[in-house]
């Protein structure tokens, strides 16, 4: 993803200085309707609630793939499908402009996050998804 908070990025160089850094219990995915401007700003999350995404397939579906190569680059990607559909009635109308990874299904910390690069309205009873292999955590 394109964007990692400093939070996360604190997390990594932590390894780095060989101190111990426990991982995210759990992950959760949710659409932007206005993108973060930076680490000091955590955006605006859509009116959806958040969709985990497990870190082992024994856990559940949709999960995080084990750690693969693209060139000299090192990721992990969504296997099964994320996935929200907008309730029937729904009249917000709002236009998703990017995603985020949290570590938690409601407040917690922003981890990544990505802008989409075709905005979408919703409407009612529609659903956004996201196949598998579709979201890839890349550590550059």
């Amino acid at each position: 993803m394109a964007g990692k908070t400093f939070y996360q990025s604190d997390r990594v160089l932590d390894l780095f200085l060989g101190q111990s850094v426990a991982g995210a219990a759990a992950t959760y995915v949710n659409l932007f309707v206005t993108n973060p401007a930076g680490d000091n700003d955590a955006g605006t999350e859509w009116s959806m609630s958040r969709v985990r995404v497990y870190q082992q397939s024994s856990q559940g579906s949709p999960y995080w793939s084990g750690p693969a190569s693209d060139g000299n680059k090192r990721y992990v990607d969504n296997s099964g499908t994320i996935s929200w559909t907008t309730a029937v009635g729904y009249t917000a109308n709002e236009t998703v402009v990017g995603i985020g990874i949290w570590d938690a299904e409601t407040a917690g910390n922003l981890l990544y996050w990505k802008d989409l690069s075709v905005n979408r309205t919703l409407a009612a009873d529609e659903e956004i998804a996201f196949g598998t292999g579709a979201l890839k955590v890349r550590e550059d």
